[in-house]
């Protein structure tokens, strides 16, 4: 084993003839085509993201690559690699795999496990190995792929359901860029498109600096009011215009709506009512000493009251949730992906201290982490304070406030009424406005988190 050191610089080479001279400056990987199909600035994750490489620059010529060590640790061989983003153009199957199944055929084997499927044609290839090594036997097993599949059977054609074989056979994640914008001077990382929730959190931060709010102070009747203001432009616009965040004067428009709003014109009467569901949703942040951060938001909407057979896996009913579909439901493209309000956010502050969080909520998700995103950065709050600061949410023409945590609230609220029709009123905390958790680093290294516990958060500190 060696050594890697976090922002070491090391050699990444192809060469075989070194593979047995490796050291704390230069390994050795068996890709071939590693420097050809890596870019700088690229990625390389090794055993199981334990390591990470970030690319500085290639020589495609002599097979290799300098590379500065993201985070380090101890470097066996025979270690797994990981190039996110990148168009890998390995095989799906070896030669050695390819024995292996054929082996498996000739042992009249059940079932058949393939990693590092890519795409439909991968699939493709793994069938036609079970076939060549016996026609009978390969057919069996390989029309298992599909044919037993209890999605399927409980969810497509047969039963009624919209999923179809190739759909399953078609699928791949898919990996995007995040969302990146300037809040005040912290760095903010988002869900980007076809989210609705990380564009709809980037208006939301835009519009409230650009109406002063970062001069107003934490939990001040002022602050409610210029929060109200900015949720009841982006509440409007995203009911009248679904598709607002895709066209290039989004900004404009916003700005425009927020200018409005702010001169006094008051609730918009003629804006579509934005759809409402309670949600089913759950988020996890995740933070260590060296600042590597992850938020994961996972949700089954309100569940469709159906499990996979088998499985124990609660299916969810997207196609039936309101928020998804502000143009009414039914208006969707077979095989588009579906938008969601979820939006795991990571910030950058100035300081060098970083904080991941995320929420549940349905349309409060960008409400509740706007709100704690202001606390972090404009307010300089702790993570518990910043999670716990009493909150607030305009939709559908109602001013919706956790009064028992407003100071001096109904009455304090009066401004930011003005933006809506009515004040709804929450005496105790509950699901509602969400459940921000969050993992946050310090400059110097000092690890801190704030569980919701509007949503039951905890926190979990590993050592």
């Amino acid at each position: 084993n060696v050594a890697l050191e976090k922002g070491a610089t090391i050699t990444v080479t192809t060469d075989a003839a070194e593979k047995d001279a490796c050291c704390a400056e230069r390994v050795y990987m068996d890709y071939v085509n590693l420097p050809k199909v890596m870019s700088e600035g690229g990625i390389i994750f090794v055993d199981a993201g334990l390591i990470g490489l970030k690319v500085v620059s290639i020589d495609a010529a002599a097979g290799t690559m300098e590379c500065e060590v993201l985070n380090g640790g101890q470097l066996g061989s025979k270690k797994g690699c990981n190039l996110p983003e990148v168009d890998v153009d390995l095989p799906a199957l070896s030669e050695k795999d390819k024995a292996d199944l054929r082996f498996g055929v000739e042992q009249n084997v059940d079932m058949v496990f393939a990693s590092f499927i890519r795409k439909a044609a991968d699939v493709r290839e793994v069938r036609e190995c079970l076939v060549s090594a016996d026609a009978a036997v390969g057919k069996r097993v390989s029309d298992m792929l599909l044919a037993s599949s209890p999605v399927l059977e409980a969810f497509g054609p047969g039963a009624g359901g919209r999923i179809t074989a190739e759909d399953i056979e078609s699928w791949q994640p898919e990996v995007r860029t995040p969302l990146e914008f300037s809040f005040s001077q912290a760095k903010v990382y988002t869900n980007p498109a076809p989210s609705f929730g990380g564009p709809s959190i980037r208006h939301t931060l835009r519009l409230f600096e650009e109406a002063g709010g970062a001069e107003t102070a934490a939990g001040s009747p002022a602050r409610y009011a210029k929060l109200a203001a900015v949720f009841q432009s982006v509440s409007q616009l995203r009911a009248e215009d679904p598709g607002i965040f895709d066209q290039d004067a989004a900004d404009e428009l916003f700005s425009g709506r927020l200018q409005r709003n702010l001169q006094g014109a008051g609730p918009a009467g003629s804006s579509p009512g934005e759809p409402q569901a309670p949600g089913s949703t759950a988020h996890i942040s995740v933070i260590d000493a060296d600042g590597n951060a992850a938020g994961i938001t996972l949700s089954h909407g309100e569940g469709n009251g159906c499990e996979i057979p088998g499985t124990g896996i609660l299916m969810n009913n997207f196609l039936g949730e309101e928020d998804l579909f502000p143009a009414g439901l039914g208006n969707f493209v077979p095989g588009r992906r579906l938008s969601t309000m979820m939006a795991p956010t990571v910030i950058e502050h100035p300081s060098g201290a970083v904080s991941v969080l995320g929420s549940g909520g349905a349309n409060r998700i960008r409400t509740a982490i706007s709100q704690v995103a202001c606390g972090l950065i404009i307010d300089e709050l702790a993570p518990a304070e910043a999670v716990s600061q009493g909150r607030i949410h305009v939709e559908n023409e109602a001013l919706s406030a956790e009064s028992f945590a407003i100071d001096g609230s109904p009455e304090s609220l009066s401004e930011a009424l003005r933006h809506a029709r009515e004040l709804d009123e929450f005496k105790v905390q509950g699901r509602f406005f969400g459940g921000v958790h969050l993992a946050h680093r310090e400059s110097d290294g000092t690890l801190v988190g704030a569980g919701d516990s509007r949503r039951n958060g905890v926190v979990s500190h590993v050592v």
